[in-house]
């Protein structure tokens, strides 16, 4: 098993040797020592600490739908899983020289990823889990979205959505002074050449999720949620960043209107309920 942890020490050294990945992880941007440094590892390392602990056992076929560059889904095939991945757009033009990194740590030949829209795309068979990391809000229209995860999840499965909280007063202002209320638009993708419609961050609450995915027999685990990221880069350079893990920890689950208006990130599991013997049908 590779944690978190190792995990990100060996991806920053991927960093230096593909600069391709740069513009989306910043981590070479500040020294390690900054507090802005620290913030972003917080936040990259907790995520995957999540995964690692709602994934089922190694071993199990896990979807990454929305795997970008497929950083997430690397580290699942690290820890033992079948992976398969599938994103748009310009992602996967340095996978090759990912796998061959990442190969000198160790094989990786249950990692498949492709690029594929998901409403265009063959599902291929059912899956005991499915990943939507920073996916869920780009998906529409999200009840046909949501349609194809549950057909592409085996009875009895998980999804695991790691997502922006749609009730963050600054994210909401920040993401209305972008694009105003334009939530959702048409996107160009170069590789098939095809436009193809998507969220325009279009992020929801913890109860709007929760609606739409029992609407789609796949209910919230309640003890599965999670609020994460509530204190600014600077707070690094004054706290330890394991003093300010459990100081989130401890207040969205005691603060309602702290977790819900100004925690940035939101994860939870949605289990897709198990089909009924069939004499119950």
């Amino acid at each position: 098993m590779i944690t978190a942890e190792e995990f990100f020490t060996l991806f920053l050294e991927e960093l230096k040797e593909i600069p391709a990945l740069r513009r989306s992880y910043r981590f070479l941007n500040s020294p390690p020592s900054s507090s802005m440094f620290r913030f972003r590892k917080e936040y990259f390392c907790r995520r995957l600490e999540y995964l690692l602990k709602h994934l089922p056992p190694p071993g199990s076929r896990i979807w990454d739908c929305g795997c970008g560059y497929g950083t997430s889904a690397i580290f699942m095939t690290l820890n033992g899983y079948e992976v398969f991945g599938n994103t748009v757009e310009f992602y996967l033009q340095p996978l090759e020289a990912r796998l061959r990194y990442w190969k000198k740590v160790k094989n990786l030949d249950s990692l498949r990823m492709q690029h594929a829209n998901l409403f265009d795309m063959d599902i291929p068979g059912k899956f005991d889990c499915i990943v939507v990391q920073d996916t869920l809000h780009h998906l529409e229209p999200i009840s046909k979205a949501l349609d194809i995860l549950s057909a592409g999840l085996a009875p009895g499965g998980r999804l695991i959505a790691i997502e922006e909280n749609g009730h963050c007063f600054p994210q909401r202002v920040k993401n209305f002074l972008r694009r105003g209320n334009k939530k959702i638009i048409e996107v160009h993708d170069p590789v098939t050449g095809k436009n193809f419609l998507m969220g325009n961050e279009n992020i929801r609450s913890l109860n709007e999720w929760k609606q739409l995915f029992a609407s789609h027999m796949m209910p919230v685990d309640p003890l599965s949620v999670e609020y994460i990221r509530l204190f600014l880069p600077f707070f690094y350079a004054l706290f330890p960043s394991g003093v300010l893990k459990e100081k989130e920890n401890n207040l969205w689950k005691k603060h309602p209107f702290l977790r819900e208006y100004f925690y940035f990130g939101l994860n939870f599991v949605a289990c897709k309920n198990p089909s009924p013997p069939s004499g119950q049908r």
